[in-house]
């Protein structure tokens, strides 16, 4: 199996012989992002009309942004850390 070589950490196995774990997971949480921007975008002419629907709209799309980030945050400081 390839790997790719880094002096200061151990190898990472390759999948595709260009695409690493890590960027894999980074390509999964802005697929995530836009998932929930395309959700939200669908959602907003009705919620608009509810105050309270308006203010869960906004707060679940920032907090589940926010958590992807915060997760993709951890994985790096992790792999930087090895």
């Amino acid at each position: 199996m390839n790997t790719g070589e880094h002096p200061d950490r151990s190898p990472e196995p390759l999948l595709l012989g260009w695409l690493s774990l890590p960027i894999l997971k980074t390509i999964g949480y802005i697929v995530s992002t836009i998932s929930v921007v395309l959700l939200a975008l669908v959602s907003w002419q009705k919620a608009k009309e509810d105050p309270l629907l308006l203010a869960c709209l906004i707060g679940g799309s920032l907090a589940s942004i926010i958590g992807m980030f915060c997760r993709w945050l951890s994985y790096e400081i992790k792999k930087r850390g090895r």
